[in-house]
Parts: C-alpha cells; structure tokens; sequence
C-alpha cells in the first residue's frame, strides 16, 4: 500500500510516476534526507540478502550433523565460506562464470536425480510425514552419532559420479 501512495505522491511532486525508491531519493535536494535513505537502503539489503543467502544454509549445516552444528554454528560455517568461495571474482570473469555454472549443474544435477528417483521409484510419490519428525533409530533419516547418514549417502553418490565424468 504504501508503495501506491508514494508512486501517486511521485507524480504530484515531480511530475511522473517513479517507482524506483532510489530515483525518487535522487531528485530530493537534501542531504540529510540522502544519507537516511542512504542508511535505509544498505540496512535492507543486508537484511535481504541474510535471509535469502545466510538462513538456509545455516539451517542445512545444523540439520547434516545436529549434535555437531547447532544454528550459530551453521551460520558462522556459512559466513565464512560466503567469503571464502569469493563470488567477486566468479562473477568478474564470463568466463570464471561459466566454469562455476557448469559446475553448479553438474553437482546438482545427480542430486536431483537421486530426489526424483527416490520420490517416484522407490517411495512411489507417498511420503509418510510424520515420521520425518522422529527421532531416534527408527527415524526416517536415521541420526547416529550425530550424524544423518542418509542425507549423506546422495552427496557421496553425486560426489563418485562427478569423480568418473572427469
């Protein structure tokens, strides 16, 4: 809503319809009112990008080993190799771009096979969601000593595949 009534707003101040918030900042001749919005435009980015690229993983990490990896550790793990992996210099080169992409594909690409195999084939598209809440032995993800070795099992066989295309 309240994008509504700021683009309406645009175009009794400025004449036009704008409904890019930094183009609408731009044409405000205040300095102090650019650094707020300034301030505001980096604190939501950050935000989304925390969400969209930090939470998930964090979550995954903790879920792979959870008596080894709780939240604050996944999302420390994921932190540092958000750096380490250096995506300026993956996105700087189209050529570094490729390379990543085709890599990407060719990880994930036998991981979803193996989803799509699992749900269709062997589960025959019923998944009995209560018992992925259980804990214990007869859990359907069977954790042992920390570790969900199920979860695993697809990572090595995508793993062992990429080892033989190469």
């Amino acid at each position: 809503m309240a994008t509504v009534v700021i683009t309406a707003g645009t175009i009794t101040v400025f004449g036009e319809a704008i409904v890019d918030p930094v183009l609408i900042v731009q044409k405000i001749e205040n300095s102090v009112v650019n650094l707020i919005a300034a301030i505001v435009f980096i604190v939501a980015t950050l935000a989304i990008n925390i969400v969209a690229n930090l939470v998930s993983p964090a979550y995954d990490l903790a879920n792979a080993a959870p008596k080894h990896i709780n939240f604050k550790k996944g999302t420390i793990i994921t932190a540092i190799l958000s750096v380490l992996v250096m995506p300026w210099k993956i996105y700087g080169s189209p050529v570094a771009v490729n390379y990543f992409l085709g890599g990407l594909g060719a990880f994930l690409g036998p991981i979803f096979g193996v989803m799509v195999i699992d749900y269709y084939l062997v589960k025959q598209q019923k998944v009995d969601v209560h018992s992925l809440y259980k804990e214990g032995a007869t859990s359907l993800i069977g954790i042992k000593m920390g570790l969900t070795y199920r979860r695993w099992l697809p990572l090595l066989s995508d793993l062992f595949s990429l080892q033989l295309s190469h």
